[in-house]
């Protein structure tokens, strides 16, 4: 006993050892990762303000050449003769025209265009071209003002704008993204992707997108576009008028991978550029992707200490052995109660479809009788109509309202009659969906009141589903019929579409009708449930169209407001995809 004592006391104390060198070798080694993480960061951060402060220097150096040459045209002697010439005659604007193209300006191949202004309105352009827009905020420095114009074709320019005082204002158009390209065109490509302009009103953003410049307006943006988190950045740090660095989340536009960029802003402010705010970014994981490696190669020296470790995990095992063995059983008996509650739901399932079998049997033979019945109905109504005498106007009504009464008794014993054979084989064949509801809205078309619209939107060209185009039409219109019937009070709406999606063919029914409440549509697809009025409905569509959906592997959804309007959501499983 004394053996197992001393023995047991010596294991407790090599355990405490193992477990304190442990404990402290982790903490050095996180203490080791947290102040490397820290020197890089700060180097990321001063690399990214460095490159930053560049491009804004980059640009101000051409703002201030197209500064200068807008001065020297304006100052011309040419220009202003022409310009008077101009003023005195508007259809002598050739001559301006031609100054213009033979200035600094004219002759430089990165203006767009040189276009006369007076209080916001275009007057002349050199190019012809008047459909310009300029925006109403814009940056003014001393008699320069620098604002965003937009053409008529979208392309966002650079308007650079100065007026003086007793003449119309000029203002110089730079298409922006050459801007860009100028001014990154001493860096890498690599750089050049890390690279966004904003403007210092915050109405148009510069960036690359797969390779390519992209002017976009700001108010366009979204929190679901890639750039929007660097772009919140940006834009906070413009308010500041402070540089920053900070991290945005991002998304790589050759690969579409999200990543987590740091990020870098220069403001627009009287000792920077003033026009462009300059953002500069970096895949942080590539930056820290060496400490990562570093982090490895520690580990794989911490090798041996792990293989002492191993006798200790081996001890606990033992101890945990109990409790791994309650945790078995009490995982045996959620199994046992999962497999039990599965039961119970198969159960009830197939005591609800040997209930429709019963019905559809009890339904067939009804149907049946029934017919039969009705049939010397119409036909003694048939006779009874041509044997009456023209006079007998009041006697003719009520016999003709006999035979139409049975012709909608015939049209439910029909529908039973198509309920009662779900257990009927149809044939089936390949499918063109959009031709099927091409067909079906043209039927359909005489049963629509006249203030509702029908559009149609198709987007499933060349994709087919296997299916019976019998069914699948009374499928489709039953859903119109409803679709009719919500919206018939007021000048409805109500809009047929077809769309893939992944290895599906969608097929959409909406209106902008009443809706359908919380408690009805708990029932919609239960046999001669409806919510119209007494004689209007037999309840029968929609369990039709569920069991042809069924039928044909599918599913059906509805989604409805009360007041806004409902909308069914069929899916087929696409059959085959022509190229």
């Amino acid at each position: 006993m004394k053996k197992l004592r001393y023995a047991k006391r010596h294991l407790f104390i090599l355990i405490s050892m193992m477990m304190f060198l442990i404990i402290v070798g982790i903490v050095m080694t996180v203490r080791m990762i947290t102040e490397y993480g820290k020197l890089i960061l700060k180097n990321t951060d001063n690399q990214l303000i460095s490159l930053a402060r560049s491009v804004d220097l980059s640009a101000e150096s051409q703002l201030e050449r197209y500064t200068e040459n807008l001065i020297h045209t304006m100052g011309h002697e040419e220009c202003k003769n022409a310009e008077k010439i101009w003023l005195t005659d508007g259809n002598a604007g050739e001559s301006l025209r031609q100054v213009l193209s033979n200035s600094l300006l004219g002759q430089d191949e990165k203006v767009a265009d040189i276009v006369i202004v007076n209080e916001n309105e275009i007057l002349f352009s050199q190019s012809t071209e008047m459909d310009y827009r300029l925006l109403e905020k814009g940056h003014i420095a001393s008699e320069i003002e620098v604002r965003p114009c937009i053409g008529g074709d979208g392309t966002i320019y650079m308007a650079i704008l100065r007026e003086e005082e007793g003449r119309v204002g000029y203002a110089v158009l730079v298409n922006l993204a050459d801007f860009y390209e100028d001014i990154t065109a001493n860096l890498s490509a690599e750089l050049q992707n890390e690279i966004i302009m904003m403007d210092a009103d915050a109405q148009a953003l510069v960036h690359r997108q797969e390779n390519e410049v992209v002017v976009d307006e700001i108010s366009l943006f979204s929190e679901a576009d890639s750039k929007f988190s660097m772009l919140h950045f940006l834009m906070s740090q413009q308010e500041k008028k402070e540089e920053g660095t900070d991290f945005c989340d991002a998304v790589s536009s050759a690969t579409g991978k999200a990543y987590e960029a740091r990020m870098a802003v220069v403001p627009a402010m009287e000792d920077t550029n003033g026009v462009l705010a300059i953002g500069v970014s970096t895949d942080y994981d590539e930056v820290t992707r060496p400490m990562r490696f570093g982090i490895i190669q520690l580990i794989c020296y911490c090798g041996i200490a792990f293989f002492s470790v191993i006798g200790l995990i081996i001890l606990l095992l033992y101890t945990f052995r109990g409790n791994q063995r309650a945790l078995r059983e009490v995982e045996l008996l959620q199994e046992k109660n999962a497999a039990m509650e599965e039961l119970n739901r198969q159960t009830s399932e197939f005591a609800h479809h040997q209930r429709l079998e019963l019905m559809g049997t009890l339904t067939s033979g009804i149907a049946h009788e029934f017919n039969n019945l009705l049939a010397p109905i119409m036909g003694y109504s048939i006779l009874i109509l041509e044997k009456l005498p023209p006079e007998e106007i009041e006697l003719y009504d009520e016999v003709l309202e006999i035979y139409n009464t049975s012709m909608k008794a015939k049209t439910v014993v029909s529908r039973l009659q198509d309920l009662a054979r779900k257990n009927v084989e149809t044939d089936f064949c390949k499918l063109a969906l959009d031709d099927v509801v091409r067909k079906v809205v043209e039927i359909a078309n005489p049963a629509k009141p006249k203030p509702v619209e029908v559009h149609v939107n198709l987007n499933a060209k060349a994709c087919y589903i296997m299916g019976n185009e019998t069914q699948i039409s009374q499928l489709l219109l039953n859903l119109l019929i409803n679709a009719f019937h919500a919206t018939e009070p007021t000048s409805g709406r109500v809009d047929v579409s077809t769309k893939v999606k992944e290895e599906k063919l969608l097929l959409m029914v909406s209106d902008n009708g009443y809706g359908i409440s919380k408690d009805s549509m708990k029932r919609i697809f239960e046999p001669f449930f409806t919510t119209k009025k007494g004689g209007e409905g037999t309840g029968l569509g929609l369990a039709i169209a569920e069991q042809v959906v069924e039928s044909h592997h599918g599913s059906i959804e509805v989604e409805s407001k009360e007041g806004e309007g409902t909308t069914f959501l069929v899916e087929f499983p696409i059959f085959l995809v022509e190229s």
